[in-house]
């Protein structure tokens, strides 16, 4: 029987609604799910009534490192312990979390992040930094689930700024201004950069733009 572990932070609001439907769905087709959340949470009476085991979890709203450290350490324990094949995260604050806890167990970690931090009305300060830190932990994430096709775009975009970085917002740009033989060369430097860091849905794009310049230049 596949053992999923599902992790959390917000205690009430779409995400613990998407969690608490997840979990119960997959327990009736036979997986079996255990959730690990907040320390308190709207959800938790309907997991118990479904006989789906939980975890609390001293997550907290505010950015005080403590709470995160010691779950950090209670997720690396349950990582480490044998009885989960897969870690499905929801958030960006319990992504980043679960996915440093896991590091290094063999526990594959799929993200849902439920709208990146990057996008919204923060500063452009935060939005920089969200997008550092969600790059390095795609790194290291088994899969990246988007909830819409507009987050999934907006994703593939950071992505492309930080692994294809000036070339490919030339090759975009230039390619969408209906000038595609000037986008080969930055598409495929851009490609190139993608590829080195195993980005490939990015690289994808680039060698699309590189192959309608060529296409264009050979007529």
């Amino acid at each position: 029987m596949p053992r999923a572990l599902l992790v959390f932070e917000p205690p009430d609001g779409g995400v613990a609604e998407h969690v608490l439907q997840l979990a119960t769905r997959l327990s009736g087709h036979g997986v079996q799910v255990t959730v690990a959340g907040p320390a308190e949470s709207v959800v938790y009476p309907a997991l118990e009534q479904a006989g789906v085991p939980f975890e609390r979890l001293p997550f907290g709203r505010s950015l005080r490192p403590g709470p995160y450290v010691r779950s950090l350490r209670r997720l690396r324990a349950l990582a480490r312990s044998g009885d989960h094949d897969l870690v499905h995260v929801h958030s960006s604050k319990a992504g980043a979390v679960a996915r440093i806890a896991a590091l290094g167990t063999g526990v594959p970690v799929v993200y849902t992040p439920h709208c990146f931090p990057f996008i919204g009305p923060q500063s452009r300060r935060r939005r920089v930094l969200s997008a550092l830190v969600e790059g390095a932990l795609g790194r290291i994430s088994a899969a990246i689930v988007c909830v819409s096709e507009d987050e999934r775009r907006r994703l593939h975009q950071r992505a492309a700024q930080l692994f294809g970085g000036a070339d490919y917002e030339v090759a975009y740009h230039l390619h969408h201004s209906g000038e595609v033989t000037a986008a080969l060369a930055p598409a495929l430097r851009a490609a190139e950069a993608a590829l080195r860091q195993h980005a490939l849905d990015v690289a994808e794009t680039n060698l699309q733009i590189a192959a309608a310049g060529m296409r264009t230049d050979s007529d």
